[in-house]
């Protein structure tokens, strides 16, 4: 029983609050009832014309006028490109042998000869060597193949001023003849590597030889 009238006095309250919220209206004569109800009601709008006239417009026009066109205009050569067997390199003057190093500045020997040993005995096929040997500074130059014919050979032997071990080429003789050890004919073009076994860098050699005697 309690119970229910805690709830009761719960709702109760609660209505109460409501209608003590609300203001009631006052009773009015028959008269002013009647115009009351004649009036029209005020249906007020708002007069205002209040416009955004705003009319900001972003006017950035930025661009990026990058044009940038950078090219290498490097016209360095690859020294490692080009005939495996330096058939594209210039004749050599006759008597000289003449290279380039990774395609630098180039190198010219004087009083070129060609050493021949005939085929048998330690060189079944026997060997040609292009050599260039100034005696007073000791600069030398010789490359050496097992053959005494004209063709294309892999370099047995290579000896140049050139940074590293000799790391193998080819050789093309266009001609190679002999009338005795030291005196022939020798005319070609080679490529070589040599390679610096400390840094792991390969330098390139190319050239030719010209040697009539």
């Amino acid at each position: 029983m309690k119970k229910i009238y805690l709830q009761i006095s719960a709702c109760l309250f609660v209505i109460t609050s409501v209608l003590s919220s609300c203001k009631l209206d006052p009773i009015l004569p028959p008269d002013k009832e009647l115009k009351a109800i004649d009036k029209k009601p005020d249906t007020g709008t708002d007069p205002g014309t209040g416009t955004d006239p705003g009319t900001g417009t972003d006017p950035g026009t930025g661009t990026n006028p990058g044009t940038g066109t950078g090219t290498d205009p490097g016209t360095g050569t690859d020294p490692d490109s080009g005939a495996e067997d330096g058939s594209d390199y210039p004749a050599a003057a006759q008597g000289t042998i003449s290279y380039q190093v990774n395609g630098g500045a180039k190198v010219t020997k004087s009083n070129a000869t060609l050493v021949t040993v005939e085929p048998g005995g330690f060189f079944a096929n026997g060997s040609s060597s292009v050599n260039a040997v100034n005696m007073n500074t000791g600069d030398m130059f010789q490359l050496m193949i097992l053959n005494v014919k004209p063709g294309t050979y892999d370099i047995g032997a290579l000896n140049a001023d050139v940074d590293g071990t000799f790391f193998g080429g080819k050789v093309k003789f266009t001609t190679l003849n002999h009338s005795s050890v030291s005196n022939g004919n020798a005319v070609g073009t080679f490529k070589a590597e040599f390679k610096n076994l400390g840094t792991g860098k390969i330098n390139v050699i190319v050239g030719s030889f010209n040697i009539k005697s």
